[in-house]
């Protein structure tokens, strides 16, 4: 019999139902140290979460270029922004995921 954690790796695409989609969790880490404990124990997470069948991706925000928002309200009417920083890729990549994890030190 299969484990019920298998049951929950894939999606089915409504378009192809006999296409499966692979679940995607996105470990974000919020620490200014790359390398550090955060960033470890999110990288053990997420190898937790691989090994159950689960596409993972790591996204380091030390070092990116990310601006405050100016409360423009562009995002309001339309899926864009402004502001040209590196934050909106990483937006649509959480969008994409079914899986968030969000890490920041103490």
């Amino acid at each position: 019999m299969t484990p019920p954690s298998v049951y929950f790796t894939r999606l089915w695409c409504p378009l192809n139902p006999s296409y499966p989609i692979r679940m995607k969790v996105v470990g974000i880490v919020g620490s200014p140290r790359k390398a550090g404990n955060t960033e470890l124990l999110t990288a053990h997470a997420l190898k937790a979460i691989d090994e159950e069948g689960l596409d993972t991706e790591l996204i380091r925000l030390a070092g990116l270029e990310i601006r405050p928002c100016n409360v423009c309200d562009v995002c309001l009417q339309e899926e864009r922004c402004p502001i040209e920083d590196e934050l909106f890729p990483i937006y649509l990549k959480m969008k994409d995921a079914q899986g968030i994890i969000l890490s920041s030190p103490v």
